[in-house]
Order: C-alpha cells, then sequence, then structure tokens
C-alpha cells in the first residue's frame, strides 16, 4: 500500500486547526458566560450583573452614573408683581438680587445628583427689563382717566349725569337707553316723522310733495287781485 505523505500533512494541519478554533469557541462561551446578563437602574446610577437573577442588594460586576439632571421646580418657580427677598424663602446660601418692590419671575433650578440629592438654585429675572413699563402723566392741567398701579390699570369714568360710558362684566359699553332707533326701511328723501315712542318713522311724503310758503303768495297779494277782478266785496270775504 502507498502512503500519500502531502494528504498526511493537509490532515495534520486540519486537526491542528479544529484544536485552535475548539479552543477559540470555548473561550468565547466562558466570556459570554461571565458576560452581564442583568441590568438594575438604582435612582442615578445603572448597575449591571453576571447572573441574570441579580437585585439590588448584589453585587454589581460593573456601574455608571448618568450626568446630573436639572429642571425647573414648579413650586418654587413663580412670578411675583412686588419681590421680596427673605432668606428664610430662598436660603441664606442665596444671594440677594436687590429687586424688592420690582416685579420678579423667580426660577427654582432643581438639581439631582448621582446619590439623588436633591439642591435647588435661585435666578431671579426683573421684568421691567423685558417690557416697557408706561406710566400715565401727573399734571394737574389735564384731565386723567387712566391710573397705573403696579400691574393694574384702571380706568375712571365720568359721574356726571349724562355721561353715556359704562361698564359691564364683559368691558365698557356705551348706553343707549332713551336714543332714538333709526328706521332702517325709510324712503330716500321721505319726510320723517315721530311715533309713539318718540322714534322718527317715514312719513311716506316725499320732500319734493311740500309747498313752501316762499312760494304763496301774500295776503295782500291776494287781496289786490281778488279786487281787481270782483270788486272790494271779494277781497273782504278773502281777509
Amino acid at each position: 500500500m502507498t502512503i500519500d505523505m502531502t494528504k498526511l500533512v493537509k490532515l495534520n494541519a486540519l486537526d491542528k486547526l479544529a484544536a485552535v478554533t475548539h479552543a477559540g469557541i470555548d473561550k468565547a462561551q466562558s466570556a459570554a458566560d461571565a458576560g452581564f446578563k442583568k441590568g438594575i437602574v438604582d435612582g442615578n446610577t445603572v448597575n449591571f450583573y453576571t447572573d441574570a437573577d441579580a437585585t439590588s442588594t448584589d453585587t454589581a460586576v460593573f456601574s455608571f452614573d448618568f450626568a446630573a439632571e436639572s429642571f425647573l421646580d414648579q413650586a418654587g418657580t413663580t412670578f411675583t408683581s412686588s419681590f421680596t427677598f427673605s432668606t428664610a424663602t430662598f436660603g441664606t446660601g442665596t444671594t440677594d438680587p436687590n429687586l424688592d418692590g420690582k416685579p420678579v419671575l423667580t426660577l427654582a433650578v432643581k438639581t439631582v445628583d448621582a446619590q439623588n440629592n436633591e439642591t435647588i438654585n435661585y435666578s431671579f429675572l426683573n421684568v421691567e427689563d423685558l417690557v416697557d413699563i408706561y406710566t400715565v402723566a401727573t399734571d394737574t392741567t389735564s384731565q386723567r382717566v387712566l391710573s397705573i398701579s403696579g400691574n393694574q390699570i384702571t380706568f375712571s369714568l365720568s359721574t356726571d349725569t349724562d355721561n353715556a360710558l359704562t361698564t359691564t362684566a364683559t368691558g365698557l359699553k356705551v348706553d343707549i337707553t332713551g336714543k332714538a332707533d333709526k328706521d332702517t326701511d325709510a324712503t330716500v328723501n321721505n319726510i320723517a316723522k315721530f311715533d309713539a315712542n318718540g322714534n322718527p318713522v317715514d312719513a311716506e311724503i316725499a320732500a319734493n310733495a311740500l309747498v313752501l310758503t316762499s312760494d304763496i303768495a301774500p295776503d295782500s297779494d291776494v287781496s289786490s287781485v281778488l279786487t281787481s277782478y270782483f270788486g272790494t266785496a271779494a277781497a273782504l270775504v278773502s281777509e
């Protein structure tokens, strides 16, 4: 029997390759067995475990913390029309912004660290820096109907009996009580008359149908004409 040495060399190389491959697979399996099987979030920290049944009381093989969170605290973020600083409210570590009496927006920024501890820092924004402030003239020669106190605007209404401007729950209103109503279906160039309520209505008489007094002859002219035709007796009748 003849032995092919070339084939033997190839078989030997294939055997070595299989051994190396098997060792690599075993190593990969060992690494997979030692890999993370579970992750648990505790506050701001994420813990990883190789045991799929691990609990938060077990020792984690790896942990990391999320960045500290910062957000507005709803209770501490307020707008005050007339601000007053107080260490009892804002803490001794907060600097007085010297904005007492001004309209101020207070921003309460809450920070939560990796240990879930909360810290609140305050910022103060003077609203006067954001809007234009309008004031009423103080000279005594002009009559003022508008006044501003803080952020409240007040209108002054005349107390005169003939004042028709009034206030209602929905705003200002002109009182039209006692005012005449227009005749909405009147004919153009017709004469108007008053109804029983004092409102003007269409008299249904055209203006050009009227006889002007300037077109009527005076009594002296009428008497003269009658006398010339019928004598003095006729003239006396006309009078």
